[in-house]
């Protein structure tokens, strides 16, 4: 079983997605994109 090898994917892919900060803004109540506005990604301009 690759238990181990699964962990660390997982870690890989929380950072990589910065889902550690969005955590840290959920327990703050504080509702905005990493990085700020220029951060958000728009899909309409591609």
């Amino acid at each position: 079983y690759d238990v181990i090898a699964d962990h660390v994917m997982g870690y890989v892919l929380v950072f990589a997605r910065n889902l550690h900060k969005y955590l840290r803004q959920q327990i703050d109540r504080t509702w905005a994109p990493v990085g700020g506005e220029e951060e958000r990604s728009d899909f309409v301009s591609g």
